[in-house]
């Protein structure tokens, strides 16, 4: 007796594999759906509450009037007779839900089908001590109140964090209850600031403004250094005057690069000489020295305790403003102006002494003229000659004819 077995075509094998791949497909896209959908009608749908001294569930309950949101809790766990007091203005229903569960250990999860599931939260420790971990929201300004987008918040000692959004605002899960946030952005100052168990942490950035009001002469007026774009040296006044030097030109030795100064001398009140350029063909290598927009010939006829500022252009841009004369660089210098409804005065005294180190012992007039007319002798052709500078009677009677 034969035996016939029905063989499935691999055509329709293949086409039911392909099937049941379209279902999976089509069902994991619906379920990605009502997730998004859920998510962008919780952003999209804005409310403006204002309540004083309401209890959260009535709250909620204004809440569940103005949008299809419905709230599903256990009134045995969680205890929503609390009052608080809430003022928002056009905020999304998770941003109000983070206010009013500020500092409360109350979650909520927000499903597909619009369903606000709230339950309690977890506490900072569990039964076995160990440390749990939570949400921290919270907003960052500047210090006129306006919301700074991009500002990033990471846990301190890790590279776990976020960033701000258009409205300042952050949002930041798994948080240890002791962690320290750190909180930083271009421009401002980074602040560091422990949880402390806060769920909500509002943070207030200042400028950072070291150094970057200082205010430069480049010539034709003074700019900011932070607007500079020149090669444009300066030194303050207040330096100048704590170098105690009697010659300008010193008090620039090493103040600033690109200024070369050498000192002429080591004799107290020897002037220096100042190379920015380096040495030029067109006339003196000298730097042009303007004192409030004049010319000088001297540096050193400007008194150092009566400088403001010292500023040193020392590029060829500087040749558009002087012409050639600053071919070798220029010194600007900014005298102190008196003060409006302000009196100074001001009293400096400064004196000098040279002493030697140690003298050397003299020889009397006998035996200088016995020296010199060893060095004569000593020289080449002098014939034998012991006495070229002065004669032995001089020599010998020199304290009788003295007397």
């Amino acid at each position: 007796m034969e035996k016939f077995y029905e063989t499935e075509n691999p055509r329709i094998r293949v086409l039911r594999k392909m099937m049941l791949v379209m279902k999976l497909t089509t069902f994991l896209l619906l379920v990605f759906a009502l997730h998004l959908s859920a998510s962008v009608y919780s952003q999209q749908i804005k409310l403006s509450i204002d309540m004083q001294g309401k209890t959260i569930k009535e709250i909620l309950q204004i809440i569940e009037q103005q949008t299809s949101y419905r709230f599903i809790y256990e009134n045995e766990k969680i205890n929503l007779d609390s009052r608080v007091n809430i003022q928002v203005n056009q905020e999304s229903v998770e941003n109000i839900l983070d206010e009013l569960f500020n500092d409360k250990e109350i979650q909520y999860s927000i499903t597909a089908s619009k369903l606000i599931l709230i339950k309690p939260g977890r506490n900072l420790t569990d039964s076995t001590g160990n440390q749990q971990v939570q949400k921290v929201t919270g907003k960052v300004t500047d210090s006129s109140g306006a919301p700074l987008p991009g500002v990033s918040v990471v846990i301190k000692g890790t590279t776990t964090g976020t960033i701000t959004d258009f409205d300042g605002k952050y949002n930041l899960a798994n948080v240890p209850a002791d962690a320290t946030l750190v909180f930083s952005f271009v421009g401002m100052k980074a602040q560091e600031i422990p949880m402390s168990g806060k769920s909500s942490i509002n943070v207030t950035m200042k400028e950072e403004t070291v150094g970057i009001e200082e205010v430069v002469a480049i010539g034709y007026g003074t700019v900011k250094k932070s607007d500079l774009t020149g090669a444009v040296g300066s030194v303050s006044g207040s330096l100048v005057a704590d170098r105690q030097v009697t010659q300008l030109s010193q008090a620039l030795q090493g103040a600033m690069s690109g200024v070369m100064v050498t000192r002429n001398g080591n004799s107290p009140g020897s002037p220096a000489t100042i190379r920015i350029r380096g040495i030029t063909t067109i006339g003196t290598s000298a730097p042009l020295v303007i004192v409030d927009g004049v010319p000088v010939d001297n540096i050193n006829s400007v008194n150092s305790n009566d400088v403001e500022s010292i500023s040193v252009l020392k590029d060829a841009a500087s040749a558009s403003i002087y012409g050639s004369r600053a071919a070798a660089g220029v010194i600007l210098i900014t005298t102190k102006r008196a003060k409006p409804e302000e009196l100074g005065l001001e009293y400096n005294f400064e004196f000098g002494m040279e002493k030697p180190t140690t003298l050397a012992d003299h020889v009397d007039a006998v035996r200088y003229m016995q020296i010199a007319n060893e060095s004569g002798w000593n020289d080449v052709g002098n014939n034998a000659n012991e006495y070229p500078v002065y004669s032995k009677d001089l020599i010998e009677n020199y304290y009788s004819l003295n007397k």
